[in-house]
């Protein structure tokens, strides 16, 4: 019986170890759900950018857990689509040090931030379509007489990070 105590030890100890090499040689793997979430300053360097006439959030299930993505409604106070879209990416670029991935003018433009390396954030003229799944938004759009070609519509989520 004495033999036996210390080998189940013994077992455990070299299970345990196995157990944590694995762990730490699966990169990704963590035991408990990721939750990715773009930093309050990250978005407040966003609304920034001009009135923010509307705002929510919507969260996805991806792999190992949870990506919360923030959807603004910017007023940047001029005159069409087009120009809302150079006015917000060009205050984005200049003064805020967002860098463009990709673009596709007129309709879209992908940015990435310098300060919040895993922060994206997407820009599109604004148009109703966006909106179809959220009716509220435009009815308070409606209500508050918002000149939408001055509009911008932002996406802005926390990417996950490669392992």
């Amino acid at each position: 019986m004495t033999t036996f105590v210390p080998q189940v030890v013994r077992s455990a100890a070299v299970a345990a170890i196995i157990l944590g090499t694995l762990l730490l040689n699966s990169g990704c793997s963590t035991p408990f759900p990721v939750v990715l979430r773009v930093p309050p300053a990250a978005l407040d360097d966003i609304r920034s950018i001009g009135a923010v006439q509307a705002e929510f959030s919507s969260e996805t299930g991806w792999g190992d857990g949870t990506q919360i993505t923030n959807v603004l409604v910017v007023d940047v106070g001029v005159a069409n689509g087009q120009a809302a879209l150079n006015t917000a990416t060009a205050a984005l670029l200049t003064e805020r040090k967002w860098t463009i991935v990709t673009e596709n003018r007129p309709t879209i433009v992908l940015m990435h931030s310098s300060q919040w390396k895993n922060t994206r954030l997407v820009l599109r003229p604004f148009h109703p379509a966006y909106f179809e799944d959220n009716p509220d938004v435009l009815a308070s759009l409606e209500e508050a007489s918002v000149e939408k070609r001055s509009l911008v519509f932002l996406e802005v989520s926390e990417e996950p990070q490669a392992h």
